[in-house]
């Protein structure tokens, strides 16, 4: 079993609270019929979303839980990020992009404009992209190093 945080220790116990005042109110007879009606979906309604929000904090747990992983770098005003590469139908790599304003540093040095996703071609990718972080990192010191002068 899983240890509970103080907060959802505390939201399980106030649904639990309001969801025995509608109950109670429910039950105690006093109640017309439109009223105990919309108790009844607000009950449904709180389990309803204390159920979404419980599996929220579960996918926010494993994604936080695990290594960290660096997706990008700044080097002065570029910024060197990881990006996926489809390598097969389901089947991707990890890559390195050199990018400023709209613009992708390619292996020679120079700048190249930065198509959207869909209209980039194997040729660009091939220019763009870096295998190797280390190798990324490098053009973009060696590039910043030269329009600083």
């Amino acid at each position: 079993m899983t240890d509970k945080t103080e907060a959802q220790v505390d939201r399980a116990d106030m649904v639990s609270i309001v969801r025995g005042e509608i109950l109670a109110e429910v039950s105690s007879g006093n109640c017309p019929f439109a009223q105990h009606v919309l108790l009844v979906d607000a009950m449904y309604a709180i389990d309803h979303q204390a159920e979404r929000l419980a599996a929220m904090e579960a996918v926010i747990q494993q994604l936080t839980s695990g290594p960290a992983v660096v997706a990008a770098y700044a080097v002065g005003e570029l910024c060197v990020e990881r990006a996926l590469r489809r390598v097969g139908p389901k089947q991707m790599a990890a890559y390195w992009a050199v990018r400023r304003d709209g613009f992708a540093l390619n292996k020679q040095g120079e700048w190249e404009y930065e198509p959207m996703p869909s209209s980039r071609t194997d040729e660009f990718l091939e220019r763009c992209r870096f295998a190797d972080v280390n190798e990324a990192i490098a053009a973009a010191v060696l590039k910043h190093e030269e329009e600083a002068q």
